[in-house]
């Protein structure tokens, strides 16, 4: 993101056309979206560990080639670096941000929506200070210096990440727990299962759960909605009348308050992990939308005309108003159905494989990034064709319309059937001795079978 707004300026003595920019910055969803499918087996291949260091060190090679570009004096080989470098940084944003999700979902079983949050805060906070530092030091050291730079950081960083993380991120649950279970189980085949079950466990099955694919697809909704605008929203303001400076204040709301409401909600942990701030968060989003457009429902004349609340001020004025408190509940509404999202698809995940929570949480954290980057993409898509041939007020409308619609499913299909069933005081009185009784009865086989000092002693020559 630092240098991104300057590439044109940079090689404009190439001549490229718009559209050439557009395909080469559209290689980086490209490539992101390509590695999500194959990012959980090198995770399993490699390690997590490994996996992170692989994205710091691509990343670190695109840098490089960067500072090559500077000398490039045809467009002929211009062009194709262009295109490798974008890939390769989507390539490598993708082993990076899947390895991250994976290592904290792993290492920090009881506080994921902490760092989660506070994950993806130090990235909008990077993606937001990024234009700014890069407009700086391109004023300072240009185009070349600051690649330089930056090829020198990511090489101090993946030094330190090498040291500093320990290999402990890549133990897995099944690992270890089947050499163990090999002498404690009743019989060796429930050993074997657990080895064929981890081996079949892949992103097709677990999406095949209903709460899994529908809580998937709200992190596809959360992004569409915060990236639907982008391409067209400038042009828009700008004929509704705004100054540039307007302009920027609107464009910043949203990110800015994203940001600030996701370092508040990491801190309440796991409290956050409810499907009912899911719905919650989409309802939220949806009036964000329709204040946006403003919404086609609203009529022209009660919004700029003296007649409704046009007449306190002038028609600019009311759309600047009401735009903004669109971006900010939009920003605001979208960290509570995105934070909480990971930790519910894995913990839908662990409840149909509990022996496999480590292969869940690996194969849910790239198809979390996979819905994301999705969400960007087709979300970018949507608002272009749409704001073209019915306008912006009228995309506004649908999209609010369909968040809507997709919180009311999502309230049906996922929420109330996970409320619990009531129970009166005779029946919990049953349900806790059967419970006690079960228990005791467990415990008495594990402590008594013939069989176990002979492992015992097994396991203590081990």
């Amino acid at each position: 993101m630092i240098l991104l707004p300057f590439i044109p300026i940079e090689f404009k003595r190439f001549d490229l056309s718009p559209s050439t920019y557009g395909y080469i910055y559209a290689m980086f969803a490209f490539t992101n979206l390509l590695v999500t499918f194959i990012v959980v087996r090198v995770m399993d291949h490699f390690g997590r560990k490994n996996t992170l260091l692989g994205g710091v060190a691509c990343m670190t090679v695109c840098m490089a080639l960067l500072v090559m570009t500077s000398y490039f004096q045809s467009s002929e080989i211009l062009v194709p670096v262009l295109f490798a470098v974008r890939g390769l940084q989507g390539a490598a944003t993708c082993l990076i941000d899947t390895s991250v999700y994976a290592i904290i979902c792993v290492s920090f079983t009881k506080n994921r929506i902490r760092y989660l949050g506070l994950s993806q805060s130090s990235k909008g906070a990077g993606s937001t200070s990024g234009p700014i530092i890069g407009t700086l030091m391109y004023s300072l050291v240009g185009f070349r210096g600051i690649y330089f730079i930056m090829t020198g950081l990511f090489i101090v960083l993946l030094s330190l990440l090498s040291f500093k993380i320990s290999k402990s991120v890549d133990i897995r649950e099944g690992e270890n727990s089947w050499t163990v279970r090999d002498f404690l189980v009743t019989n060796d085949a429930e050993a074997q299962k657990d080895r064929e079950q981890a081996e079949d466990i892949s992103c097709w099955k677990l999406l095949t759960s209903k709460v899994y694919l529908l809580t998937t697809i709200c992190v596809f909704l959360c992004f569409f909605n915060f990236c639907f605008y982008e391409p067209v929203l400038s042009t828009e303001l700008m004929a509704k009348g705004l100054s540039n400076s307007e302009i920027g204040i609107i464009f910043s709301i949203a990110p800015i308050c994203y940001f600030i409401m996701l370092l508040i909600f990491s801190f309440f942990g796991e409290k956050l992990c409810s499907r009912k701030l899911v719905v919650v968060g989409m309802v939220l989003g949806a009036i964000g939308v329709f204040l946006m457009g403003p919404t086609s429902f609203i009529p022209d004349w009660f919004l700029f005309s003296s007649a409704g609340a046009g007449r306190l001020v002038d028609s600019s004025r009311a759309y600047f108003y009401t735009m903004g408190a669109g971006h900010f509940i939009m920003g605001s509404s979208s960290v509570l159905f995105f934070l909480p999202i990971l930790p519910i698809i894995i913990e839908d995940g662990v409840s149909k494989y509990p022996n496999h929570q480590s292969k869940i949480a690996d194969i849910s954290s790239a198809v979390f990034n996979f819905s994301l980057t999705a969400g960007v993409g087709v979300g970018s898509i949507y608002g272009s064709y749409i704001t073209q041939y019915f306008g912006f007020r009228k995309c506004c409308t649908s999209i609010a319309l369909i968040t809507l619609l997709y919180s009311l499913v999502y309230l049906i299909l996922c929420v109330i059937p996970q409320a619990p069933p009531k129970l009166n005081s005779s029946t919990q009185s049953i349900s806790t001795k059967a419970t006690a009784k079960d228990s005791q009865e467990i415990t008495q086989q594990v402590h008594y079978r013939p069989e176990m000092e002979t492992q015992r002693e097994f396991l203590k020559r081990a």
